[in-house]
């Protein structure tokens, strides 16, 4: 047995039991918590926080985490079960007032309120069995304290200075005489209850006291979000000492807060929330003596207090700016997990010394409580100009958030995130982690997967050869997708040139082939997935609402209907709809540009708002060309919106595929704008007839083109340039001809894949053959001339070894999938 912890020293332990461990400054910026005043982070976009919360889980997955659904499926199925038993049964049972109380709140607290009071209560159960329980854990224990619900000693002492469940005002917890052994209030050690346990009354109490505790912040949160500051002002330091003390003076606080709580039904639970937990928490400390847990509950208590005035305070713009605000909202919403384990220490016998994995596990449950929480709710409080820990961490300076920034903070706050919910061997690894789940909504999360593939031997060399490509350029920084443009900036008749390079078309395309790489079960990992998905999300314009331009560094150049496309397709194939709605606004946007048959320009110019960059990217557009609509974007859009939501999306595709039939050319093939030759247009274009019905007139055509056009050792020839040429040729796979070559029979594959794969499996077969000899040593294929496009000074031609070799990944994949022996998802 140790030593009782002197109460002289709880003012310390208080501070060291508090530490949240922050981050080193970002360099060359300053703290927030050094900042001299605040200003808030506002955000106006029209980011929604299902899609915050796909962020964050593509951020976390980019680190290695991966909670395990099942058991989370079946935690929270218990959970919610646990959930009636405490409303329905426990609380009218020990606290009626409350339970009246309870069932007069409406709107989103009345559907948290169960699920705090439950998790709460989990929480503590978990912290209870790392402390190692208490002595009547065990019923055959001499030393056991008896059922509390029973007649005790009077020769016994009692402390009458601590509240006790025992209220005489006739209020509800003068009713507590229930056994708290009866199966309804029992729940497991460290999850939902077990009707069997009848036995651990203090787990029992501990763990209400945890829940009752943790819905009382919950409401008190709401409360204050609600703008309604009444009841935190009425709740000062004095008033809580009052409520901890006990005797006279509670019931005279509990009273005089009754009759604060007005007809706001969300105050009037709170009330009753607090008078039910400080007295089960009076009840433990009458029972056990432990007065130095006491002592530091209440410090811990004091401390809260003060960080959620000062929180709201600064929300509210009331009073003075608060240097240490980041440190006072990382304490309001972490600091309760060290008071609920202070609730658990109370519990343990005086001489105990205070269990160091309690207070761990502790602080790090209760830092994931606040970097989840905040992270779910980061443009819910930008929108709000609410205090939010990542924004006073990341942007002490406040101010507008485009959505690059939010993105960039999702990111920062994945990171460190990630670091702390990593396991450690502890057991509080299961549940930290179905906090984050929880918390980032990870029963949302949503793929669309390829169809899955057998790959025969020469397939699955070919196919790992070229992922190792994709792999290592991407380790290298993507030197194989970048392209440099030099364009002429500035007004008409005034212009200049500019040497501008960026990656991010050719980079999603890539992630495109890895995705199916990964469908198919090949080595890639899906963090690697996940980390691609984050830049681009990085990458979207910062100014406009239309989405994503070609070249990052040049803000005045447009955001294009190619790159939004290309960019939709991956983020929906990684994590459905939610991630996908990065690209809404853009969308309408582009689709505004429109004149409603389904044909959608290429540059995506927001002539709506009429800002100053919007009207500079339409001047822009005016000098460096390329306006109007274009077959081969308009097929890849629609690609895009097939992937994302084909049911919202349904008038959009069915008006554009009957402007792509009607854009196709005599020979059965498409024209490209800003590609070379005439396949990669017509791969996008049939890609979209052949999955739309009612152009099979349209599609047969475009299968006789392409198997026409198909040389008898199996490739296409890309030697003829951009307009008509035929694509005739005899052309071998070296030199410029073979360069395009490949490109043309990736384009040629694909194109017959969708369009009729089993009646056309034989030229399937024998252009995947041509790809795979073609293929380079390292695992490549030869770059030949892909975008291609005129300008007034000369056509810009530009060959990316990165894509081609994605392309002709995909084509491999979907020609073993056209021929193969299909086996179950991955």
């Amino acid at each position: 047995m140790g030593e009782p912890l002197p109460a002289a020293s709880a003012a310390a332990d208080v501070r060291r039991l508090l530490v949240v461990t922050m981050p080193p400054a970002p360099s060359g910026g300053t703290s927030a918590v050094a900042a001299p005043g605040w200003v808030p982070s506002r955000y106006g976009g029209a980011m929604s926080t299902r899609h915050v919360a796909a962020a964050a889980r593509t951020a976390l997955s980019a680190r290695g985490f991966r909670p395990d659904l099942a058991t989370l499926g079946r935690s929270v199925a218990a959970e919610v079960a646990r959930r009636e038993v405490l409303v329905d049964t426990v609380l009218p049972a020990r606290w009626p007032d409350l339970a009246r109380a309870w069932r007069q709140t409406t709107g989103p607290l009345a559907e948290r309120l169960p699920a705090m009071l439950a998790l709460g209560e989990r929480h503590a159960r978990l912290l209870h069995r790392i402390a190692g329980g208490t002595a009547d854990d065990d019923p055959t224990d001499p030393s056991a304290p008896t059922d509390p619900s029973a007649p005790t000693d009077t020769s016994a002492p009692t402390d009458t200075s601590a509240p006790t469940d025992d209220d005489s005002t006739g209020t509800s917890d003068s009713t507590d005489t229930s056994d708290t052994s009866d199966p309804s209030d029992s729940v497991a050690d460290d999850g939902p209850s077990d009707p069997s346990d009848r036995t651990d009354s203090v787990a029992t109490d501990v763990g209400l006291l945890g829940g009752l505790f943790n819905a009382t912040i919950a409401t008190i949160d709401t409360v204050g979000d609600a703008g309604d500051g009444r009841l935190l002002a009425a709740l000062t330091p004095e008033a809580l000492s009052t409520l901890l003390d006990g005797g006279t003076g509670r019931i005279a606080t509990l009273d005089g807060f009754r009759r604060r709580a007005y007809d706001h039904p969300s105050a009037r639970v709170a009330v009753e929330l607090m008078a039910a937990w400080t007295a089960l928490a009076g009840r433990l400390l009458a029972r056990y003596r432990n007065e130095p847990a006491w002592v530091l509950l209440r410090g811990t208590l004091h401390s809260l207090l003060k960080a959620q005035r000062t929180v709201t305070g600064a929300a509210a713009g009331t009073g003075p700016q608060v240097p240490g605000l980041l440190a006072a909202a990382r304490l309001k919403s972490a600091g309760p997990s060290t008071a609920i384990a202070q609730m658990v220490a109370l519990a343990r016998r005086p001489g105990d010394p205070p269990p160091e994995l309690l207070y761990r596990a502790a602080r790090r449950l209760g830092t994931v409580f606040c970097l989840a929480d905040d992270l779910a709710d980061l443009v819910d409080d930008a929108r709000a100009g609410r205090p939010n820990v990542h924004l006073l961490w990341a942007r002490p300076g406040g101010g507008r958030l485009s959505d690059p920034a939010v993105y960039a903070t999702i990111d920062r706050a994945a990171a460190e995130l990630g670091e702390v919910v990593r396991p450690t061997g502890g057991p509080d690894d299961e549940f930290a982690a179905e906090l984050v789940a929880r918390w980032l909504r990870w029963d949302d999360h949503q793929r669309n997967p390829a169809p899955p593939v057998l790959l025969a031997d020469g397939d699955d060399r070919a196919a790992r050869a070229a992922v190792t490509r994709l792999l290592a350029d991407r380790a290298a920084g993507h030197p194989g997708a970048r392209h440099a443009l030099t364009l002429p900036v500035g007004r008409v008749g005034a212009e200049r040139t500019e040497t501008h390079s960026d990656l991010l078309f050719a980079r999603a395309v890539a992630l495109d082939a890895l995705v199916d790489a990964y469908d198919a079960g090949l080595p890639v990992g899906p963090d690697v997935l996940c980390a691609e998905a984050i830049q681009l999300l990085l990458a979207k314009h910062p100014g406009v609402r239309g989405g994503w331009n070609y070249l990052g560094s040049l803000p005045e150049l447009p955001p294009d209907t190619d790159d939004l496309a290309q960019v939709m397709q991956v983020l929906a194939r990684l994590g459905g709809r939610p991630l996908a709605a990065a690209c809404d606004e853009a969308v309408r946007v582009a689709l505004d540009g429109g004149d409603g048959t389904g044909a959608v320009p290429t540059w995506i110019v927001d002539r709506r708002r009429g800002s100053a960059l919007d009207l500079a990217m339409a001047r822009f557009v005016e000098v460096v060309g390329g306006g109007g609509v274009h077959p081969e974007v308009v097929a890849n859009l629609l690609v895009a919106l097939s992937r994302t939501d084909p049911v919202r999306y349904a008038r959009v595709i069915a008006s554009g595929a009957r402007y792509l039939a009607g854009a196709q050319r005599a020979d059965g093939s498409w024209a490209s704008a800003w590609y070379a030759g005439p396949y990669y247009g017509t791969f996008r274009a049939a890609s979209v007839l052949a999955a739309v019905p009612g152009w099979p007139e349209q599609c047969a055509r475009a299968r006789d083109f392409l198997v026409a056009r198909q040389r008898p050792d199996g490739g296409w020839d890309g030697s003829k340039s951009r307009d008509g040429a035929d694509g005739r040729g005899s052309e071998g796979r070296d030199g410029d001809a073979g360069e395009r070559a490949s490109l043309a029979t990736a384009f040629g594959v694909l194109g017959l894949c969708a369009l009729d794969p089993v009646g056309c499996r034989d030229a399937i077969a024998a252009g995947a053959d041509w790809l795979r000899v073609a293929q380079q040593p390292d695992g490549g294929w030869p770059a030949g001339r892909w975008i291609e496009f005129p300008t007034r000074d000369g056509t810009v031609s530009y060959r990316s070894p990165t894509a081609t070799t994605a392309f002709c990944l995909q084509a491999l994949l979907a020609a073993a999938r056209a021929g193969g022996t299909p086996v179950g998802p991955r």
